[in-house]
């Protein structure tokens, strides 16, 4: 049975939050991509008109820095104490993803705000990250202190050892008050809310279509992708692969079902790509007019050109809630662990959520922070709509664990 509870998603927003326990029969992935809306009539799909983001310059993105200048006020000495232990350190050590904007804002304010320095590791492939990790663990001598990503941790770093508890680490009163938080309290992935906090949270997985060649009405339904006059006209990012194509793929898998994701994946052979931009640009040009997994920032970018791009969001699957890169994590026995501390309550401090929302262009899971203008509404939660939330550690077990394993049954790996 799904249980359902309100959770707010921004300020003033609430919505319906699943947190879903499903058979293991059931499958499948994880990820990212575009617009959201509530339907207002059950039969009929919601497509948001074009309302975009907006590009913020160095200088505007200081001034909407400049109201958590004081994230460190009421520190008291454990603080002080933590600071200057960190500071000997020199440096911290993080991996996240590749996204040039996030490396380079992330260090220069946490450099700017701490004198700590940054060694910043760009990771597109988080799987491999934890990897490493082990290998390095069993060695004895682990290289990381932090780590940003959507990577399932609670069915490998964790069973395996690689992290510390966040949770007692999280000092900081801006940090550790609860009204800070939408609900009124911290989001985490482990049930036992201690290791791996929730920074970010954002809809994705509908489909995106080119209007002119796709009637976005006609899509009221999933189902309605089965039309045969779809076949080979839908692109998809790789599901097999860590990316935004897989929120799709977790509900035709586990919603649907396998014999809807064989149907789906044989009669209607979408074509596959690990390109981010050339997925958006066959959409865009109506070489593959549906797309599963198109990239907010890439169909963004592409519309503000006018091309005729839109996401469609059909009655039964508004979408999925996902924190992709935003799932903050320490690892244990780490070079710099003092540092890390301080990193990791930076991070969660409204400054550091700041920081993430212009960087990332995703919104905090913080309720005192601002939702900016560069965030692109349509993956900001719609009060009203129920979303399954597939970054539990429900989720990740019952659905996402065996799920892949179905996937790959059905399409190859």
């Amino acid at each position: 049975m799904n249980t359902l509870r309100t959770r707010r998603l921004k300020p003033g927003v609430h919505i319906l939050a699943v947190a879903l326990t499903l058979s293991l029969a059931s499958a499948c992935a994880s990820a990212k991509t575009e617009e959201a809306a509530t339907p207002t009539d059950s039969s009929k799909p919601s497509a948001t008109e074009t309302v975009l983001a907006v590009d913020f310059s160095p200088a505007e993105e200081q001034k909407l820095l400049e109201p958590y200048a004081n994230w460190a006020e009421g520190a008291g000495p454990e603080w002080d104490a933590l600071l200057a232990k960190a500071k000997k350190e020199g440096s911290v050590s993080i991996a996240s993803t590749p996204n040039p904007a996030v490396r380079k804002l992330l260090a220069e304010q946490f450099e700017a705000d701490t004198g700590i320095k940054v060694q910043y590791l760009p990771n597109a492939v988080p799987a491999e990250i934890t990897g490493r990790l082990r290998t390095e663990a069993a060695a004895g001598k682990i290289s990381l202190d932090v780590f940003l990503s959507g990577y399932p941790g609670v069915v490998d770093e964790l069973p395996a050892g690689l992290l510390r508890p966040l949770a007692p680490e999280l000092i900081l009163p801006s940090v550790t008050k609860a009204d800070g938080w939408d609900g009124g309290a911290q989001l985490w992935q482990d049930n036992d809310k201690k290791y791996l906090l929730r920074l970010l949270n954002y809809v994705t997985g509908y489909p995106t279509v080119n209007t002119d060649v796709v009637d976005p009405t006609t899509i009221k339904v999933f189902d309605d992708l089965l039309d045969p006059s779809l076949s080979g006209k839908i692109a998809q990012f790789d599901p097999r692969r860590p990316g935004p194509g897989s929120p799709a793929a977790v509900y035709i898998a586990v919603d649907k079902g396998r014999a809807f994701a064989e149907e789906f994946y044989t009669k209607q052979k979408p074509q596959f790509t690990t390109d981010q931009r050339q997925l958006a640009d066959w959409v865009a040009k109506g070489t593959y007019p549906v797309g599963l997994g198109v990239d907010v920032q890439q169909s963004q970018a592409l519309r503000s050109q006018g091309l005729p791009m839109l996401p469609v969001f059909p009655s039964d699957f508004p979408g999925l809630l996902t924190s992709g890169y935003g799932i903050l994590r320490l690892f244990d026995k780490s070079p710099h662990p003092a540092a890390g501390t301080v990193l990791a309550n930076w991070l969660a401090s409204p400054r550091g959520a700041q920081v993430l929302q212009l960087s990332f262009d995703q919104p905090s899971t913080r309720a005192d922070v601002e939702v900016t203008k560069n965030i692109p509404e349509e993956i900001i939660a719609k009060e009203g709509t129920t979303y399954v939330d597939q970054n539990t550690e429900d989720y990740v077990k019952a659905s996402l664990v065996p799920g892949t394993k179905t996937l790959n049954e059905v399409i190859g790996q």
